[in-house]
């Protein structure tokens, strides 16, 4: 390699040209005192001895430590070019932990803005993968839930045991909707009415028929914030649900027009219990 591509790499590597000059004297010397390499390069002394220092640390140098004048002498560029590799992968990690903090400190604060601006439609073909988005949905909450119930898994139940405390500590109150009777799923009305406290569950009921329970349709809706919209279509087989297909979406005026129905109702649910 010619000395100019030498120059150039060095250069490459974050070194000026005045730092190149006196380390290719060195290297060619193997060892120099400050004012003559001051001499050779036509450099001040203290530009010289400020090069020398930067060309110590990383690794390119050794000084003599007793006697005057001080005298540097080159080591192995091999090495010293693996010490700078490793200086600047420190650099980098450095500057890579700052900028970590801040920008995830801007992309909190701005994540709700566009991601409310971007509309999402999600299809869920598992129990899994249904229950795992309800959940976030649920944890994420931060004014209100809605839900109408016509059938409910017990994975879905279990989380709810978990989940539906935190929300509460947080002020947000859920609500659920049900018939008098569920003829389908792993959940029955009393399991729901333990999980749902008092002024959280709502009962629908036929009229001008005691003699005859309503059973809801074995479907689920859940509505969060006015803004997030799930909806649960089970596969039933000889009166078993044996799959399940949910369609996940953000779209707000979809999520607002199902709660506005779910608020009348609650109310039908509510004046029956």
């Amino acid at each position: 390699m010619s000395e100019a591509k030498i120059i150039e790499q060095l250069e490459g590597l974050g070194y000026t040209k005045a730092e190149v000059e006196v380390l290719l004297v060195l290297i060619r010397s193997g060892s120099s005192t400050g004012g003559k390499l001051a001499k050779i390069t036509g450099y001040s002394r203290p530009k010289v001895y400020e090069i020398l220092e930067k060309l110590t640390q990383d690794g390119w140098l050794q000084v003599q430590l007793y006697g005057r004048p001080k005298v540097y002498s080159v080591l192995d560029p091999a090495k010293a070019l693996e010490n700078k590799i490793l200086l600047e992968q420190e650099r980098l990690r450095s500057k890579v932990r700052e900028l970590k903090s801040s920008l995830s400190t801007i992309y909190e604060e701005h994540k709700e803005a566009w991601v409310e601006e971007e509309a999402q439609v999600t299809i869920l073909k598992s129990v899994g993968a249904y229950v795992d988005k309800l959940s976030n949905m649920l944890n994420n909450a931060k004014q209100n839930i809605f839900m109408i119930c016509g059938a409910m898994l017990r994975r879905e139940y279990l989380m709810l045991q978990k989940t539906l405390p935190r929300i509460r500590d947080k002020g947000v109150k859920p609500k659920i909707v049900t018939g008098e009777f569920l003829g389908l799923g792993e959940v029955s009305l009393e399991e729901l009415r333990s999980l749902f406290g008092s002024g959280e569950i709502g009962v629908l009921k036929l009229l001008g028929d005691a003699s005859q329970q309503f059973q809801m349709p074995p479907f689920r809706i859940t509505v969060v914030d006015e803004a997030e919209l799930m909806l649960v279509f089970p596969r039933v087989y000889r009166g078993e649900i044996v799959s399940i297909i949910a369609l996940y979406n953000n779209i707000k005026p979809l999520a607002e027009s199902i709660a506005f129905i779910y608020n009348i109702i609650w109310k039908m649910a509510t004046s029956t219990a």
